[in-house]
């Protein structure tokens, strides 16, 4: 049976930030995410992530490397820092922004 749009959101805008912090302190995909280019995209579902949420309620989510044009937050792209955008595929206006920043 499908979820309403109504519960989908609720479930993501509840799960977003854990899925987020889960990620960042995932050191194999942190590596993974380095990786991308700016701009680049990847999806984050049951298939390529292991968090509760994810796998209990089948939520996908899109980390997005940024900086984002348009976003209220864009600067120009730095290679030495990994702007995150973490956003609910499927779900319009739900997103959350992190930002690490390379070792030296």
């Amino acid at each position: 049976m499908a979820r309403s749009a109504r519960l989908q959101k609720k479930l993501h805008k509840r799960h977003l930030i854990e899925v987020a912090e889960g990620v960042v302190l995932n050191d194999k995909l942190v590596e993974m995410l380095w990786a991308l280019d700016h701009g680049e995209i990847f999806e984050l579902n049951s298939g390529s992530f292991n968090a509760g949420a994810i796998l209990r309620y089948r939520l996908n989510y899109v980390i997005t490397r940024g900086p984002v044009a348009g976003h209220w937050l864009y600067r120009a792209f730095d290679p030495g820092e990994l702007a995150l955008f973490f956003t609910a595929k499927d779900v319009e206006g739900l997103g959350h922004g992190w930002t690490l920043f390379e070792d030296e």
